[in-house]
């Protein structure tokens, strides 16, 4: 384990294991979330494995099954990792929230405690997420968690979020 779970108001984040490959499978194979990757495809068991033995070997990446307090249920993952080029960076690297807890507030409450995780243990000072141009509710919801569009590129919007430290 790389991490301390995190609590939030409505959340339980805890590390990804190998025993939520079923769920995140489940997750990543869904076309309504895929359709929004770089390389935009169903995955299987067996590639999902393959990314997490390399995973768990990379201190700069963490990821967080999203559990909802009340039910106990999983309803998400959200990865954050180090910005290869600038260790002072951070980039929300995965934000996956189940079809039906979608429009309760649930992935801004996440990438909030992905921005707060990067600088509070990675002393960051910006955060970025790409973002594919037709996802309307990810752009949205970057919005109203303090990131502003910085710029695109073919496929992505790239939202920045500057960290001031008092």
């Amino acid at each position: 384990m790389k991490t301390q779970d995190i609590i939030t108001d409505r959340l339980e984040l805890r590390e990804i294991t190998e025993d939520d490959t079923e769920l995140i499978v489940m997750w990543r194979s869904n076309y309504n979330i895929y359709k929004y990757f770089g390389l935009p495809h169903a995955i299987t068991s067996s590639e999902h494995l393959e990314w997490y033995n390399n995973y768990i070997q990379d201190n700069s990446i963490v990821h967080f099954i999203a559990i909802e307090k009340v039910t106990r249920v999983a309803i998400g993952v959200f990865g954050v990792k180090r910005c290869k080029e600038n260790k002072e960076c951070a980039e929300i690297s995965s934000c996956i929230l189940d079809e039906g807890k979608r429009g309760k507030g649930y992935a801004q409450e996440a990438t909030n405690a992905m921005v707060e995780y990067a600088t509070k243990i990675w002393k960051v000072k910006r955060v970025v997420a790409d973002v594919h141009k037709e996802n309307e509710a990810s752009k949205k919801m970057f919005n109203r968690c303090g990131f502003y569009l910085s710029g695109e590129s073919d496929v992505f919007c790239i939202f920045v979020r500057d960290i001031c430290y008092t």
